[in-house]
């Protein structure tokens, strides 16, 4: 899934009542990666909350381990 804010954000995801880890990749409005992690469900509160280190524009997720490939120095090309 791809997440797309109109302007840069530095707010957190979590996984309440989510039912599979996933991993999520953030990009800023350049599509530069700025940070990435692997989210395990959360039944309980209060659940964690993952902030990446750095301003985004753009989040992806994907069914943990899927995302894997994503390190510093990758590049997100944004939707035209």
């Amino acid at each position: 899934m791809l997440f797309i804010f109109e302007e840069s954000t530095d707010g957190g995801f979590w996984m309440k009542d989510t039912l599979i880890a996933l991993d999520i990749a953030f990009f800023d409005a350049d599509g530069v990666f700025v940070d990435g992690f692997t989210m395990d469900p959360c039944t309980g509160d209060p659940c964690p909350v993952y902030h990446p280190s750095g301003q985004y524009r753009y989040a992806v997720e994907a069914p943990a381990g899927d995302l894997s490939f994503v390190k510093e120095g990758s590049i997100l090309k944004p939707p035209a």
